[in-house]
């Protein structure tokens, strides 16, 4: 009887497992003259998704801040596609143009689908970025709207192309406050671990929303926002530095797994958005599990808000 049960649990667990990490992207396509523009294609998410699309023929170009590993990427991608290598940290607004600069020096005419997808969670001490704006706002969002931005002639010069950005089921957990969009005001606060610095990521994953319903509105070009899933990428690396969530972290192992996906099954909703044919991507849409979904705390009035902020806090980065 102690079998079965067992047995049965086990078997309940597994199907808890298979809900959990599903939506499978089930696109197949031969991408013969596109360019595939990916941040943070060194590890994670990114990685599996450049390695996907690089499997399809595309041309793909990894913005990456390590380019030690960014290189083990690209020599992996040059074995199936041809491959670039720029170097990018989008928490220096200095080196988003730079980048940008490099990429013009490889003489590639469009850009097909660029896919914002680095990002930073939950440092443990309040930080910033090179321009003193917080980390995950920062980098997250304020990096990325220069970057797209900055890429936009290329991406106009591509038919039908596509901007995709990375968001998170975080951005439920948000409170914009154009005031104190750094939450500077916690800066030294005893709760910023667990408390405030959540609510900074979910912060910049609206925006990673709000940025997207925005584009086609300001630049005439589709763009839609996704949620990957909870994924065991190294995204987690501030939060193991933390040595409680690190305990909970190892005590819960056999359920993080349980409850987690791999880096290649979190890359199936943005391979669904980057490959889904361009009449049936919805507009400014936000998708989860390879499905369209409704995001909380959103509505134009306020991504307009936010664009008009962004594009002023980065009008000397913008103009220069």
């Amino acid at each position: 009887m102690c079998i079965f049960c067992i047995l049965g649990i086990a078997i309940l667990l597994w199907l808890l497992h298979i809900y959990m990490t599903g939506g499978v992207c089930k696109i197949k396509k031969d991408l013969s003259g596109k360019v595939v523009f990916i941040t943070g294609a060194n590890t994670g998410i990114g990685k599996d998704t450049a390695l996907q699309l690089g499997n399809m023929n595309a041309t793909i170009v990894i913005a990456c801040r390590d380019t030690i590993k960014g290189q083990l990427v690209l020599d992996q991608l040059n074995k199936i596609t041809q491959a670039y290598l720029i170097k990018l940290d989008l928490s220096c607004l200095n080196s988003v143009r730079q980048c940008v600069e490099d990429f013009k020096k490889l003489n590639i005419p469009q850009i097909d689908i660029l896919i914002n997808n680095a990002g930073v969670m939950a440092p443990q001490t309040y930080k910033t970025t090179k321009q003193s704006y917080e980390l995950q706002f920062g980098t997250n969002h304020l990096g990325h709207f220069l970057l797209t931005e900055l890429l936009i002639p290329y991406l106009k010069a591509a038919e039908q192309s596509r901007v995709v950005n990375v968001s998170s089921l975080a951005h439920r957990h948000s409170n914009l406050n154009f005031k104190d969009i750094n939450l500077a005001q916690y800066a030294n606060s005893k709760l910023w671990s667990i408390k405030y610095s959540p609510l900074a990521y979910g912060n910049s994953k609206l925006c990673n929303i709000l940025h997207a319903m925005e584009i086609s509105k300001r630049h005439g070009i589709k763009a839609c926002s996704l949620h990957p899933g909870a994924v065991r990428t190294e995204l987690m690396r501030e939060v193991v530095q933390n040595p409680i969530l690190n305990v909970v972290l190892k005590l819960s192992t056999v359920f993080y797994f349980l409850l987690s996906k791999s880096s290649l099954q979190g890359a199936q909703t943005t391979l669904q958005c980057a490959l889904e044919d361009y009449d049936k991507l919805v507009d400014g849409g936000y998708y989860s599990d390879c499905k369209l979904k409704q995001p909380q705390n959103t509505n134009k009035q306020l991504a307009e808000k936010l664009w008009e902020f962004s594009a002023e806090k980065l009008r000397f980065y913008l103009e220069k």
